[in-house]
């Protein structure tokens, strides 16, 4: 690979797994202006989506905070209650500390995500979350006997044959 002159699909690679999709635009704008043009038609609808920040996805894929997290990022938010019954004062310590990063906020007795709408996070944080998220949210038990009251499934975009 020759670093000093990348081909298109590496740089749509680097700028996909950094999560930089303005980095993308400008690239394509300056060096690119007819693929930029149709990208633009294409994905304009995705320009209303709003991004999870570093520090979200960050919090999303700390063990301490995971499950907090995703009570947080749910159109209900998560009482400090169910919190402290479900975690213990480790827990209430954790929702504190993302309250008073930011991270999350409180709005009539619940605490939300700081941002809405999609989340995009890179390759490897998409890889922590759904290691997170089998260990600790999913019960194949009740899935096997049937009383679970959801179940597992597994989309990807692209599969790599080599691996």
């Amino acid at each position: 690979m020759d670093i000093k002159n990348p081909t298109f699909d590496q740089i749509i690679k680097i700028f996909n797994g950094t999560g930089d999709k303005e980095g993308l635009v400008q690239y394509l704008k300056k060096y690119y202006p007819i693929i930029a043009n149709t990208y633009g038609q294409l994905y304009s609808h995705k320009d209303s989506d709003k991004y999870f920040g570093s520090e979200t996805i960050k919090n999303i894929i700390d063990p301490q905070a995971h499950q907090i997290m995703l009570l947080a990022i749910s159109k209900t938010g998560v009482s400090r209650e169910l919190i402290q019954n479900e975690y213990g004062n480790t827990g209430v310590r954790t929702l504190d500390r993302l309250h008073s990063e930011g991270i999350v906020f409180l709005k009539d007795n619940r605490y939300f995500a700081r941002d809405e709408g999609n989340i995009f996070p890179t390759q490897r944080d998409t890889k922590e979350l759904v290691r997170l998220t089998l260990e600790n949210s999913y019960d194949l038990q009740g899935f096997e006997d049937q009383t679970a009251g959801n179940f597992l499934s597994f989309q990807t975009e692209g599969i790599n044959l080599d691996k």
